[in-house]
């Protein structure tokens, strides 16, 4: 039946919340215990509360640790550009204000990796929009009500548990203000929260936020039978207390219609029909199990075996101590009847190490499942492994992990062209400078097309004063303002008002991997300018890369390696044997005729 208002759905929904779905057939699913579970097993809690006789070995964590590492995105990596051909060169500016400006002053870089170890962890990630430069993560273990089997289908409900200065904080957000529908203001709530006895003990206050399609007659005060049919998307944001009586009552802080969809939500490892995709704790659930097994067995054979146990077949020891031989000096003789023997019981725990056995091959299967082998997690491997096997374990390990990171970066793709791309565009529209630390290649890049500016103007004002320049003295003044240029890498650089206005902005993630292990990346590198170096004509300075054919081959051999031929372009093509000063010098005499 459909609740008569916000409050009653609310209490409703809670309830259903508690109770499990089912996934398919034979497999019921709560998505509290999911989330329950999954933290307290990475903090190497147990379900049934930790104590002494209950030796936990969390080997879920070191996994975890390594997957955060191996299916990072550095902002580095990623670029944007401008698809507009008339405006493309502006590419080079917006990236530079995106990894100077907005990635420095938003924390980008905590936002992506928080957001990543959320969906690692949990098997999903959800995001919203809060209208400010980086969506706000809404973490799983806040969900007060979903529906279990796909989040944002039915309307949900986030808990927060607010201290009063974090909520007078959301009256920015239009809480408690009348004018959005609130029923009180966030001081009467304090007031009526404070004086509750059940919460006299504590200053958090408990708000529940509710998203989705609901009746819309939930927005009005009264029940208007005229909308009961009708459903719109709504925000609503509610809060309990108790009265004088003891009854419960609810009250408004903010309701309205929600037209724009403001939560995105990241699955790692999609499962059908269930909320959350599979998540890395979850898939190293049993491995943690029986590893406490193990290990609480263990605990128990080394207790018994740091027992010492007296055995005698004399009748009258007993009698003489009854406490046992506890308390005696070192070298007390103890008197026995003749023919009487005493002696410890034989109480070594032989069976142990069939649990160091049974522990190893669990780890060995978690760090499987978790793509976290030796080769990857830089534990030393076991003795007498080749190199070229480990190399091959690794890249095989690392493939999971650029397979999720692959999947990963098109969600980031879509959190930039929703929401933060326009967030830049809308920040630089009026206009923008800033200081800038360029690299060699922005440096070379830069002073490329400064110089050749610099060059050009140059020859003009010589021909238009009548003046000859040669081509010694274009090459000496390039030389000099090159050198001047790469002295200083500190630059300020400027969007002009309205520059981007209309232009189309773009962006792509670099998820080759090349930061992943630089070690690995530089010996390919090294090998590379060894062989093209050995292979140089020092007469005529061309490589045997300057054949087509082997220049084919190495241009696959790279591809092979997984780096991009283009990269090494310039060692497979043939020397260049055009004047360009010349050129240069043609072109500057027709322009200096235009310009009369």
């Amino acid at each position: 039946m459909i609740a008569s208002n916000i409050f009653d759905f609310a209490k409703q929904e809670l309830s259903k919340y508690q109770n499990p779905t089912e996934v398919v057939s034979g497999w019921d699913w709560s998505m509290q215990e999911h989330i329950k579970t999954s933290i307290l097993y990475k903090n190497g809690r147990l379900l049934t509360g930790n104590i002494d006789d209950k030796p936990v070995k969390n080997i879920i964590l070191p996994i975890l640790n390594l997957e955060y590492r191996a299916e990072d995105i550095d902002v580095k990596d990623i670029n944007l550009y401008v698809e507009d051909e008339d405006k493309n060169h502006l590419s080079f500016l917006i990236n530079k204000y995106h990894d100077d400006v907005f990635v420095t002053e938003n924390n980008v870089d905590d936002f992506i990796d928080e957001e990543n170890e959320e969906s690692i962890d949990l098997g999903a990630v959800l995001v919203k929009d809060i209208g400010e430069a980086l969506p706000e993560i809404v973490h799983l273990q806040d969900i007060a009500f979903c529906n279990q089997n796909d989040i944002l289908s039915s309307p949900f409900g986030i808990l927060h548990i607010f201290s009063i200065d974090e909520l007078k904080e959301m009256e920015k957000r239009g809480w408690g203000n009348r004018e959005n529908g609130a029923t009180h203001t966030i001081d009467e709530l304090i007031t009526l929260a404070m004086s509750d006895s059940e919460n006299l003990t504590s200053s958090d206050i408990e708000v529940y936020e509710i998203h989705g399609t609901l009746p819309k007659y939930y927005l009005n005060d009264a029940n208007d039978i005229s909308e009961e049919r009708e459903y719109i998307k709504s925000l609503y944001v509610i809060a309990f207390y108790k009265d004088d009586a003891g009854d419960q009552k609810g009250i408004v802080l903010f309701r309205k219609e929600q037209k724009q969809k403001i939560f995105k939500l990241y699955k790692r490892d999609k499962i059908h029909n269930r909320a959350v995709g599979r998540g890395g704790i979850e898939e190293l659930f049993e491995d943690q199990v029986w590893t406490n097994y193990g290990q609480i067995n263990k605990k128990n054979l080394l207790d018994a075996a740091s027992k010492t146990i007296l055995q005698t077949d004399d009748d009258t020891l007993k009698a003489k101590h009854p406490t046992g031989l506890r308390g005696m000096k070192n070298l007390e003789i103890v008197q026995v009847q003749e023919g009487a023997k005493i002696g410890q019981i034989d109480n070594y725990p032989r069976n142990i190490a069939l649990f160091d056995k049974w522990n190893e091959e669990l780890e060995i299967h978690a760090r499987s499942t978790g793509a976290a082998q030796e080769g990857i997690s830089g534990d030393q491997p076991n003795s007498g492994t080749p190199f070229r096997s480990l190399e091959r374990q690794t890249m095989s390990s690392q493939s999971l992990h650029d397979y999720r990171i692959g999947k990963h970066a098109k969600f980031l793709e879509e959190l930039y062209r929703d929401w933060f791309i326009p967030y830049i565009i809308k920040q630089i529209t009026g206009g923008v400078k800033w200081l800038s630390t360029l690299d060699l290649d922005d440096m070379q890049e830069v002073s490329k097309n400064i110089i050749k500016r610099q060059v050009n103007k140059l020859v003009v004002d010589k021909i238009l004063a009548g003046e000859q320049i040669s081509e010694e003295e274009i090459a000496e003044f390039k030389d000099k303002a090159t050198k001047e240029f790469m002295e200083n890498k500190k630059r300020f650089l400027e969007i002009l008002k309205d520059e981007l206005k209309g232009a189309s902005v773009a962006v792509k993630i670099n998820i080759s991997g090349k930061q992943k292990d630089l070690s690995l990346w530089t010996d390919k590198l090294v090998n590379i300018f060894r062989q093209i170096i050995g292979s140089v004509n020092p007469q005529t300075g061309e490589s045997i890369l300057s054949q087509p054919s082997f220049a084919k081959l190495f241009n696959q051999i790279i591809s092979a390696s997984g780096m991009e031929p283009l990269d090494f372009a310039e060692f497979t093509s043939a020397p260049s044997q055009q004047a360009l000063p010349q050129q240069l010098q043609t072109n500057t005499v027709s322009q200096a005729e235009q310009i009369k």
